[in-house]
């Protein structure tokens, strides 16, 4: 009787990760597509809309690679779209010796451990309290051109970004990564509309 029950709560626990699943896709596409659609809105008589590589690359390509282009008669902005299907999370970019790395980190709800060492920093005890949901290397370039204005456009919104190198830092619009200039999607349209007037 008990394996009878147990089998049935793990059709069910599968049954609702799968429609979870297909609502989390449906969802994030749905916000990619809004995305492009607002992006295509920013043409005006003033400023252009350029694209360097189409929206799938975006979306599935390397990260940190300029996505568009948009120039207005003071500032020409590059810009590069960081995006992953899970907003609840942190997102953590991290410099290595040699790269730079972005990754999304979700606590963990089923198995979560208290921590009594209170003698650690907090972030080192909420790092071991997390699981790594996804992980990809940032292609950054750090070199300066002329008059262009680097972007690392994070969007969908997270619950937090973060930062680690030689230390453990929050990231925020405007906040500097490598030459690049963090924005969220909302901030970075505000900025050019209003460049636009």
């Amino acid at each position: 009787m008990f394996i009878i029950a147990f089998v049935y709560f793990l059709e069910i626990a599968l049954c609702i990760f799968i429609l979870y699943s297909i609502y989390k896709m449906v969802w994030y596409t749905v916000k990619m597509l809004s995305l492009k659609k607002i992006i295509k809105t920013l043409n005006s008589e003033n400023t252009t809309v350029t694209y360097k590589r189409n929206f799938i690359n975006t979306i599935f390509g390397k990260k940190g690679v300029a996505d568009f282009v948009v120039t207005t008669p003071t500032q020409k902005y590059e810009v590069s779209v960081i995006s992953f299907v899970s907003t609840h999370s942190r997102w953590n970019i991290e410099k290595t010796r040699n790269n730079y790395y972005i990754e999304a980190r979700r606590y963990n709800k089923l198995f979560y451990k208290v921590d009594v060492h209170s003698e650690q920093p907090e972030h080192a005890i909420q790092y071991r309290r997390e699981s790594r949901f996804q992980r990809c290397q940032l292609f950054l370039n750090p070199q300066k051109e002329d008059g262009v204005k680097k972007i690392l456009l994070i969007y969908p919104r997270p619950k937090q970004i973060t930062y680690t190198a030689a230390q453990y830092e929050f990231l925020n619009t405007g906040s500097l990564v490598c030459g690049y200039e963090i924005m969220h999607a909302d901030d970075f349209f505000e900025l050019i509309l209003k460049s636009q007037i």
